[in-house]
């Protein structure tokens, strides 16, 4: 196999923990007070360091934090609560943790950045992760970019599709939950 310089970058980089103590976090390109931030979003069965060709190709122009989803790459390991939660709510529930320490270390080092607030590129689970967040907490986000998201199937206490138009409630609810237990 070949490795190229932009791939060892991201790879080995260190956690930045100021993000997410649970949750490694790669940050590549550009880190001056201007630069947008691009947050990449692997999926079901990827990492952080999937993305060497996004970091080659936007280093230069974006500042860009791919996380480790919890449970994949470096990131913890689900706890039992978090499992009986659910694999999407607690990822939801730490992309809001994610998001909003980074606007929070981001205003605290003056970005200053037209809308400082980052774009999400999702890939299949992250897709799922990104647009659940949209719904949600879309102020936290300029924009969110989704390929081949996994949007999910109702679960087993839900009637057919409709039981779709709970899931936003369900999740919202969670994410307000899990954020109760961190404060």
């Amino acid at each position: 196999t070949w490795v190229t310089a932009s791939m060892l970058a991201i790879v080995a980089r260190m956690p930045h923990s100021q993000f997410h103590a649970d949750l490694t976090i790669h940050v590549n390109g550009r880190q001056d007070a201007g630069a947008p931030t691009l947050v990449l979003m692997h999926g079901l069965t990827d990492s952080g360091a999937c993305w060497p060709d996004a970091v080659e190709r936007w280093s230069e122009t974006y500042r860009i934090v791919a996380w480790d989803a919890r449970g994949h790459g470096g990131s913890a390991r689900f706890r039992k609560g978090q499992l009986e939660d659910g694999v999407g709510e607690t990822h939801l529930a730490d992309l809001v943790v994610l998001l909003e320490n980074l606007a929070r270390h981001d205003g605290s080092a003056g970005r200053e950045a037209p809308d400082g607030r980052p774009v999400l590129v999702g890939h299949s689970m992250g897709g799922g992760t990104a647009a659940a967040l949209a719904g949600i907490r879309s102020e936290l986000v300029r924009a969110v970019v989704l390929e081949d998201p996994a949007l999910g199937v109702p679960g087993p206490d839900d009637a057919g599709l409709a039981g779709r138009d709970r899931a936003p409630d369900r999740a919202r609810q969670r994410v307000a939950e899990a954020l109760d237990t961190l404060v």
